[in-house]
């Protein structure tokens, strides 16, 4: 499967929406996803209108949702899409998580 990798934070993408990237990401990629591109784009879709910053916790639901639709065989793909869609990272979205006790830290 070839498909177009698109890094978190690449020049002008912070600027656009999610829905922006996501059409963006599923262009460059829609030849990689073959007959499933029209199942595989209404389930990113989906989730992009549900879900309009993602953390870690949205991650892991996303993870779960590729096992419920029976996407595994994609799986790769469909996480690269989710992650170029809300610009991040598995790290980055870990971070997101992680809440800060220490009022002087804020």
């Amino acid at each position: 499967m070839v498909f177009k990798k698109i890094k978190p934070f690449e020049e002008g993408w912070e600027k656009l929406s999610n829905e922006e990237r996501l059409n963006i990401w599923l262009e460059e990629n829609k030849g990689g996803m073959g007959e499933n591109f029209p199942n595989y784009r209404e389930f990113l879709e989906n989730f992009c209108m549900s879900c309009q910053e993602a953390n870690q916790g949205d991650y892991w639901n996303f993870q779960r949702d590729i096992s419920l639709y029976s996407f595994e065989k994609d799986e790769y793909l469909l996480r690269e899409g989710f992650l170029a869609m809300y610009n991040a990272s598995e790290a980055l979205l870990e971070l997101k998580s992680i809440k800060v006790i220490d009022p002087e830290m804020n």
